[in-house]
């Protein structure tokens, strides 16, 4: 019977408004015939129309009215503006322009700059370079002590050699 008074119970409104088949009705009634819980849910239903059919018609204040036009005219103009509309208030120029150079700051104080390493054909430039200007420092220089002339073998000796490499930096 539980089901069958669960089935009622969603028919109820609609027996009540009149929109049931006149086979559903007719069942329906025989079950409110037999069952005491669910005539008390039809009346229950019942009572409540009645309340909401003495519930009187309020009309707001003329102000309301207006305030409420006004507002949903600005909703709406927040929507179109989009999220960073709080940006077109002047009173947040100063927040965005310290929150701008906190972040410009920490992001040079952090940012560790490290040195390009040559590679390929611009490591044997920079090489060359380097042993160039190495040999003609020894060859101009007049102390032998330093690059012993007699030793050097043409301007790729190893020991300039060892010298350039040693000044570019190994990665």
């Amino acid at each position: 019977m539980a089901t069958a008074c669960a089935q009622v119970e969603e028919l109820l409104p609609a027996y009540e408004e009149g929109d049931l088949t006149v086979e559903e009705a007719r069942r329906l009634e025989r079950h409110l015939q037999t069952c005491p819980a669910c005539r008390q849910g039809l009346a229950d239903l019942r009572s409540s129309w009645d309340l909401l059919g003495a519930w009187e018609d309020l009309e707001p204040a003329r102000a309301w009215k207006q305030d409420f036009w006004r507002n949903l005219g600005r909703d709406e103009e927040r929507r179109r503006q989009g999220p960073w509309r709080f940006l077109q208030d002047r009173r947040w120029a100063p927040v965005a322009t310290a929150a701008v150079l906190a972040l410009g700051f920490f992001a040079g104080t952090f940012w560790q700059e490290v040195p390009v390493q040559p590679t390929g054909m611009a490591a044997s430039v920079v090489i060359s370079r380097d042993v160039a200007e190495i040999a003609m420092a020894s060859a101009s220089s007049p102390e032998t002590d330093f690059f012993p002339l007699g030793e050097v073998e043409g301007p790729f000796s190893a020991e300039i050699l060892d010298q350039a490499l040693s000044s570019v930096q190994a990665p």
